[in-house]
């Protein structure tokens, strides 16, 4: 039987691309996949791309109004963490009943598709569009907290920057996601954000595959910092990563 992947990005910009991008290659390894995304973004996509895709694209909605403004930050991680995963339970429970899915590849920052994947028996990967470096960092907040650099609440407790490697840029307080100026006073936004990236660190460990958007000869540093990380980029078309491709794509022999 021919796997079935399915893929779901988080709903925002700089999140879709690079999983659009992902998905071609991988159906361009035999593979069919299924594009999860919300109604609204759902409607772009099925506007732009061509009629006889490879891909399927289906949709669960976000919870948000019709005229509600999505690039509302906290609007939207609202709807994600709190609207989102019961309908996307649904979806996969009607699609595995009469087109078994192989693997569900979800967004790191949506994990809670992982746990849905994880109580129904189906194999996961969590992919991070995001650059092996920061990825790194935020799978290091846990560790951070404990070894008393940052506070419950992802405030440094002392006003310094933030070293994981001599060979990676440090951090300051001002570089952090929840730290983002559009968001400086909003501490609801940021306390969101926070707690999102803190879960990322248990997100990881519910994939049997965590898949990075680099590539390991740019972020070898950053990368040998995340056990048991694939880079499978740049993911572009262009420059991709061929050299582990059968590893991380050659789901047909892993996922059979």
């Amino acid at each position: 039987m021919q796997p079935h992947v399915v893929v779901i990005p988080y709903p925002g910009q700089g999140h879709v691309g690079p999983f659009m991008k992902l998905s071609h290659l991988i159906v361009d390894h035999g593979i069919r996949v299924t594009f999860v995304t919300t109604e609204f973004i759902h409607a772009k996509l099925t506007a732009s791309m061509p009629e006889k895709s490879p891909i399927r694209l289906v949709s669960i909605p976000d919870g948000l109004d019709p005229g509600d403004d999505r690039r509302n930050s906290m609007k939207l991680i609202h709807c994600v963490l709190n609207f989102m995963p019961a309908h996307f339970k649904d979806l996969i429970e009607k699609i595995n009943e009469s087109d078994e899915i192989s693997c569900v590849i979800a967004d790191i920052t949506v994990g809670w598709a992982l746990e849905v994947a994880e109580k129904m028996g189906i194999k996961r990967a969590a992919f991070s569009p995001v650059g092996a470096g920061y990825l790194a960092f935020v799978l290091h907040i846990p560790k951070l907290i404990e070894d008393g650099i940052l506070d419950s609440e992802g405030t440094l407790i002392e006003n310094n920057l933030i070293w994981l490697s001599k060979e990676i840029p440090a951090w300051s307080s001002a570089e952090f996601t929840w730290s983002l100026p559009g968001d400086s006073g909003d501490s609801k936004t940021q306390k969101s954000l926070f707690e999102l990236c803190y879960k990322l660190s248990h997100y990881v460990k519910l994939c049997n595959w965590l898949l990075c958007n680099s590539f390991y000869e740019l972020d070898s540093t950053a990368c040998d910092l995340i056990p048991g990380i694939m880079p499978v980029g740049p993911n572009t078309f262009a420059a991709i990563n061929w050299a582990v491709m059968p590893e991380a794509f050659g789901l047909r022999i892993q996922l059979a």
